[in-house]
């Protein structure tokens, strides 16, 4: 598996189309489908799964559960591509759903960068490889 982040529309999907050789019917937009190998909107997916559980579950409880989701999906595809918008930067929000979002999001991706083999950063549609674990040292 490997995590692409970046802004919004910073051309995620198109760099990650551009390495993989992927075709556009191989993204899944904002869902989880193990027929696809690219999970695009990772963070819209969480925000969708959040307007459930939220304020029913602690912010731990969300991380896990959403990351037992997502383990799910990547036993099915494990040589995937997972897209997500980096929603940290910036201005704090007012509304506690807003903040508690941005920490859920962030948190699940730090799990998810632990369990990629590879992690790109996108800029201007220029990604730049974060971690690769064929090249670790550590």
């Amino acid at each position: 598996m490997e995590l692409v982040i970046g802004g919004r529309a910073s051309g995620k999907l198109e760099y990650t189309r551009k390495i993989s050789g992927l075709p556009m019917d191989t993204v899944a937009d904002g869902v989880i489908d193990e027929t696809k190998q690219i999970l695009y909107s990772l963070q819209e997916l969480i925000r969708d799964w959040m307007k459930v559980d939220y304020p029913s579950f602690t912010e731990e409880e969300m991380i896990v559960k959403y990351l037992e989701r997502l383990c799910r999906y990547l036993e099915k595809t494990p040589n995937c591509f997972i897209l997500c918008d980096e929603v940290g930067l910036g201005v704090v929000p007012m509304e506690a759903f807003e903040r508690s979002y941005r920490e859920v999001v962030g948190r699940v991706l730090c799990e998810i960068a632990k369990l990629s083999r590879k992690v790109h950063r996108v800029y201007y549609g220029i990604g730049v490889i974060i971690k690769d674990e064929a090249n670790c040292t550590y």
